[in-house]
Formats: structure tokens, C-alpha cells, sequence
């Protein structure tokens, strides 16, 4: 065994077996309300969701964003109607982005505003700002370090999205124009005609006529005498 000073490591198996013991311990959740909930645990910006879709969204919405994009695109192969979904998922989630960077910083003015009223400054409504009232709200955002740690996170979200959607216009499009270039298919091959059926002689198969119109007719037999009527007939009776 490894030694440090005082303290002693303990070898690898009994520090497997120690994490073994500690995970039956906790299995996670069993109730349907907690399943829910642990579903939902890397949903820290709402950007982690494991479905699709999260709530607030709605699924009429997207079914309308995808069929958009089916009427824009006019997928015809079964890759290329796999790869518009694909894109419909990723603009969905680059559109959430942009929300989630729109709310931060709107949440950002409303902090730097509260600042400003307790420092007893006059502080108009949101919609009588103007723009570099605004502008300066929004830089409270990044002179706070945790709101400017907060917009770093959302930022690479959002750039991880926009990357999606990007690669997925680019692959849909590779496929529809691969599908352009590939040549025609062949016409089928007519059928051949169908032969007459030939009649074979009997000869070909090795069997000899029986009745064969140019042999010469069979001769007729002659009759016989019976021998006995031929002596008692007289010689001059003949």
C-alpha cells in the first residue's frame, strides 16, 4: 500500500467496493412526481431539456415550424425527410436560445435599475428607455461577475444551437443536391416474346413411323390351297 505521511490510501478494491456500498444507498427517485423532477435536473437554463420540448412550448407550434420547413425544403428520400426534422429540432432550440440570452439581459436591466432607484436615481419605465439607456442597463449585466458567468453559459448554449441548426441546413442540402445529380432510373427491360412452340418429329426422338405415308402399301397375302382339295382335282379341271 501506498503511504502519504500519517495517512494510508487503501488499495483500489476496497475503495470500489466502498462506492458500491454507497450507491445502493441511493437509488434515485421511485415516485412518478419524482421521476418528473429528476427529468429535469439538467434543465438549468431550460436548454438541457431531455425532451424536445419543455414547458411554456408549444407542441402546435412546432408542428407548424416543421411543416414549414417541409413546404420550404420539399423532402423527397427518406434521408432527406429525416434530415428536415432534424432541422426543425434545431431551430426550435436555436429560437429558445435567443429567448433565454433576451430574458437574461431584460432580467439583467430590471437588477441594474433596482441599483439605480436605491441609489435614489430617477428610473423611467422600460418602455420610455431609450436606446443607450437601455445599452447601459444591460452593461450592469457584465460588470456583475455572476450575471457575466451566467451570460458566458447561455452564450455557448446558444452556440452549440446555432452550430446545429447550421449543419443541419447543410447536410439537408447536400442530400437534396446529391439526389439532383444522380442519374435516372433505368427503364425495365422489355420482355422477350414468347417463342412458338415447335413440333418435333418422331424421328429426332429415335422412334421409327409405323405409318408412314410414303412407305409402299403392305401386299396383300394370296391364298392358300388346301392340299387335299388340290389332289382329287382332275388335271384337265384346271
Amino acid at each position: 500500500m501506498l503511504t502519504t505521511g500519517d495517512q494510508t490510501n487503501p488499495p483500489a478494491s476496497t475503495i470500489i467496493e466502498r462506492n458500491r456500498r454507497n450507491a445502493q444507498n441511493s437509488t434515485g427517485p421511485k415516485s412518478i412526481a419524482g421521476k418528473a423532477v429528476s427529468s429535469q435536473n439538467r434543465l438549468a437554463h431550460g436548454l438541457c431539456a431531455k425532451s424536445l420540448l419543455i414547458a411554456g412550448e408549444s407542441e402546435a407550434d412546432f408542428d407548424q415550424l416543421r411543416q414549414t420547413l417541409i413546404e420550404a425544403y420539399q423532402p423527397v428520400s427518406a434521408e432527406e425527410r429525416l434530415l428536415t426534422g432534424q432541422l426543425a429540432q434545431a431551430l426550435w432550440r436555436y429560437n429558445r436560445a435567443q429567448r433565454i440570452e433576451a430574458m437574461f439581459l431584460l432580467h439583467g436591466q430590471a437588477e441594474t435599475g433596482a441599483c439605480l432607484a436605491a441609489q435614489g436615481h430617477e428610473i423611467p419605465d422600460f418602455d420610455q428607455l431609450s436606446l443607450p439607456q437601455g445599452d447601459c442597463r444591460v452593461l450592469g449585466v457584465f460588470l456583475r461577475e455572476s450575471d457575466a458567468r451566467e451570460y458566458d453559459r447561455i452564450q455557448r448554449y446558444l452556440t452549440t444551437a446555432e452550430r446545429s441548426y447550421q449543419r443541419a441546413v447543410k447536410l439537408l442540402e447536400h442530400a437534396q443536391e446529391k439526389r439532383r445529380h444522380l442519374p435516372p432510373p433505368a427503364e425495365p427491360a422489355p420482355l422477350p416474346a414468347a417463342e412458338p412452340v415447335k413440333v418435333v418429329a418422331a424421328a429426332a426422338l429415335g422412334f421409327e413411323s409405323q405409318n408412314d405415308g410414303n412407305a409402299a402399301p403392305a401386299a396383300t397375302p394370296k391364298p392358300r390351297l388346301n392340299p387335299t382339295v388340290a389332289r382329287l382335282t382332275p388335271p384337265d379341271a384346271a
